[in-house]
């Protein structure tokens, strides 16, 4: 007997596991996403609802 955890079986990401996919958790910060820095990189990420994928995914992510 085998127990399937964290997916494993099908080696992929599902959607149902990233927290706050849609952006929609709070609207002025992009809570449980943030920028990794490595080597001297240096980027931003900010809420964007001027580029909305459609009229039920309002928010979306803006990497600068």
């Amino acid at each position: 007997m085998t127990e399937e955890i964290n997916h494993f079986y099908d080696g992929e990401l599902y959607g149902e596991l990233i927290r706050s996919r849609a952006f929609l958790d709070y609207a002025s910060i992009p809570v449980h996403w943030s920028v990794v820095s490595d080597h001297g990189a240096a980027a931003t990420i900010v809420l964007d609802s001027a580029n909305s994928f459609n009229d039920k995914l309002s928010m979306s992510l803006r990497l600068g």
